[in-house]
């Protein structure tokens, strides 16, 4: 029994220091739910956008289809396909394909109003103001804090705790900010977006050359399925048509480059076949020279008698030193190709060297010239 209350006393005494300071802990609870209504009320929501690419492997199609079967049928091409599936993610990672697409897109600077407590960020038809971006300043310290953006009229006003006074400027006008000449005009398709407070709007800028690198960081670029040929792009963004039209000009681009590859593949294999096949024609047609010579010197007229055994050993002597000429000549002209050929140019590939080795090493340096643009 004593045991007991010896045990209930010590419960009570554990808790009673508790007990005393309730209000402490209610005041606690109700702060820390303050803080998260705040954080949720002030954070700006992040979408997630993602799109898929289906690379069309030519390896895998039929080689007797349409004019790779044609192609093929001349000799030399065969296993000619696209690029792997490797090669095609390290495209879309690419400081290049970013490059090319910020180019189109303008996305330097970030427009943003106040919505409460929160951030809005405006963008395309939400957004009254497009600001061109001219010529960059170098060797300037870039703005650190938001730059105020407001216009009576034709009138503008540009304002920012990092300028030493307000900048006035108009619309459609070459203005000199302190890190770049700009000009900023009225965007045609704006729309006032649905109860946002438009009377308090900044921006923030950001040069080319950071802005490729937060894109690029930004992008995150994945394999469906190890085992197959979609591509999945997918960016975290404030502003789900920002992403939009971010992701569908990547693709876009990513189109433009390969349109532009197999261009340049075609016509220098369609060169090489060009040169082989007039190569070949004209060692054919010595070939028949020297076999009517042999002919008319010698007085042979029973030619399946006479000239059968004599033709077909000299004939299996030139066929083989008309098949190492062709070698030579084509890796000669390989040579040239190779002597004369600018940075990034592709090299066509199985145009009909025997040498294996030869072939796999164009097919690996077309590989690295398409991943490094």
């Amino acid at each position: 029994m004593d045991r007991k209350n010896n045990k209930e006393i010590n419960f009570k005494e554990l808790i009673n220091p508790y007990l005393k300071n309730w209000k402490y802990f209610v005041g606690m609870v109700f702060l820390m739910g303050l803080l998260a209504v705040f954080y949720i009320k002030s954070k700006s929501p992040v979408y997630k956008a993602q799109t898929s690419v289906l690379i069309k492997d030519a390896k895998k199609m039929s080689a007797a289809s349409g004019d790779i079967g044609v192609l093929q049928s001349l000799g030399g091409l065969n296993g000619m396909g696209t690029s792997s599936i490797e090669n095609e993610v390290g495209v879309f990672e690419s400081k290049a394909i970013v490059e090319d697409v910020l180019k189109e897109l303008n996305f330097q600077t970030t427009f943003y109003t106040k919505n409460g407590l929160k951030k809005v960020e405006l963008y395309g038809e939400s957004n009254p103001y497009i600001i061109h971006i001219i010529q960059e300043k170098e060797n300037i310290e870039l703005p650190k804090k938001p730059i105020s953006i407001s216009n009576k009229g034709n009138t503008i006003t540009l304002s920012s705790d990092e300028f030493e006074k307000d900048i006035v400027t108009s619309f459609n006008k070459t203005t000199s900010l302190p890190f770049a000449m700009v000009m900023i005009s009225k965007n045609p398709t704006y729309k006032a977006p649905y109860k946002v407070d438009m009377s308090d709007i900044s921006f923030y800028y950001s040069t080319f050359d950071n802005t490729v690198i937060d894109y690029q960081g930004a992008l995150n670029v994945d394999l469906l399925d190890k085992d197959g040929t979609i591509i999945t792009l997918a960016v975290d963004f404030e502003n789900k048509d920002r992403a939009k039209d971010y992701l569908n000009t990547l693709v876009r681009q990513y189109n433009i480059y390969a349109i532009n590859d197999k261009n340049i593949e075609s016509k220098k294999t369609k060169d090489f076949i060009d040169k082989r096949i007039g190569l070949i024609s004209r060692e054919l047609g010595d070939v028949e020279t020297e076999k009517e010579g042999y002919k008319s010197s010698n007085n042979i007229v029973d030619l399946p008698t006479e000239a059968g055994i004599n033709l077909q050993m000299k004939e299996q002597s030139k066929s083989q030193l008309l098949e190492l000429g062709t070698q030579l000549e084509l890796n000669n002209i390989l040579q040239n190709s190779l002597n004369n050929k600018n940075t990034g140019d592709l090299l066509p590939y199985n145009i009909g060297l025997s040498n294996e080795t030869a072939t796999k090493s164009i097919q690996e340096y077309n590989a690295l010239s398409t991943t490094e643009k």
